[in-house]
């Protein structure tokens, strides 16, 4: 609502923004129907940003000015122009309106879009099941409008590039109380936004991979019961599976916190931090998990054979030797067990023709 910049440069800002739009749709006709059937490409990851911005943004752009108008009628007023431009727009609301009426009319807008992000955060998760690159758009738009209405567009209008909105929004002068529920509540969502950000990156992981499912399902079981080693091991065992091995350790280190000592987790954790190339961090929970009693002989082998390749990774060859050669089938015949036995091999050659 209001006009800080020119309506002529607004225009335009707007209309190379439908450029973006148009190569986007071109570029989602190239692609076709394989883009919305299973797991997302990283182009197609891509892609589905663009989708986000340039075709479901301008929803909301229109939701915000009929947030204001909507306002405007439930006070009596009037609008006398309501323009959507696409990616940007505005509302002239007429009437004789009080303090607290023109802060309403303020704050309408900005509630609609909120409302209209996290409506599409909540729809993404069950669009992502079925087709992961809509409910990657769904998820990654609605992030994008709720960014912009919580952050970006509070700072634009609190300078001097737009009119109204939050500075009448937060015009404690003017509306002392109304303002500053308005700044608690605002800080709380910001709280809110920072501390969910890492679930939203994962929810666009599974998403992504087609695996909504899996991820809902491991976290409601350690809802269910924080102590449950499995649980854990599940979620960090999922994660490694996707290729995440810093949010595995981190699930790992978790269900270990939570539970106790578990020879799982402590391979999960340890198999994770070798993939991070976090060597030496890996040695103490494999080992551990080795020395713990009553392992499976399968999750056993596991730890072994990524203790042996930390330890060659950490320029331990000797040792690494020694492990490699008490490692079973089918991890010594692994082909990256076998190249780092090549390599402290080489390493404990070098290190022999070396001493005098």
């Amino acid at each position: 609502m209001g006009r800080g910049l020119s309506t002529d440069t607004m225009d335009m800002v707007s209309l190379l923004y439908g450029l973006g739009a148009v190569f986007t749709v071109l570029a989602l006709v190239r692609r076709g129907r394989p883009l919305w059937r299973g797991p997302l490409a990283e182009r197609d990851e891509q892609l589905a940003w663009a989708c986000a911005f340039f075709l479901v943004i301008p929803l909301g752009v229109l939701l915000h000015e009929l947030g204001h108008a909507l306002a405007t009628w439930s006070v009596g007023g009037q609008v006398a122009q309501l323009s959507w431009r696409v990616y940007w727009g505005f509302v002239v609301p007429v009437g004789d309106f009080g303090e607290l009426s023109a802060w309403w009319i303020a704050l309408a807008g900005n509630l609609a879009g909120l409302l209209f992000g996290v409506g599409l955060l909540a729809l993404a998760a069950t669009a992502g099941r079925w087709r992961p690159a809509a409910g990657h758009v769904l998820l990654v738009a609605g992030q994008l409008e709720i960014v912009f209405t919580l952050i970006v567009y509070p700072l634009m209008t609190l300078g001097d590039f737009f009119a109204s909105d939050w500075r009448t929004i937060y015009d404690f002068g003017v509306t002392p109380v109304a303002s500053s529920v308005a700044a608690a509540v605002h800080a709380g969502l910001l709280a809110a936004v920072w501390m969910s950000r890492r679930r939203l990156d994962e929810l666009r992981w599974a998403i992504a991979r087609g695996r909504v499912d899996e991820l809902r399902r491991a976290r409601a079981a350690i809802a269910t019961a924080h102590d449950d080693a499995a649980a854990h091991s599940r979620l960090a065992h999922l994660f490694l599976e996707g290729d995440q091995p810093r949010w595995a350790a981190e699930a790992a280190a978790q269900g270990l916190e939570d539970c106790g000592e578990d020879a799982t987790l402590y391979a999960l954790l340890g198999v994770a931090l070798v993939r991070r190339q976090a060597f030496d961090e890996a040695l103490g929970p494999l080992t551990r998990g080795e020395e713990i009693s009553g392992a499976a002989p399968e999750t056993t082998l596991w730890i072994r054979a990524h203790r042996v390749i930390a330890l060659a990774a950490t320029g331990r060859s000797d040792e690494a030797l020694a492990a490699f050669s008490s490692l079973e089938e089918p991890m010594a015949s692994d082909p990256a067990v076998q190249a780092w036995r090549e390599r402290a091999r080489s390493e404990a050659t070098g290190h022999a023709q070396a001493r005098p």
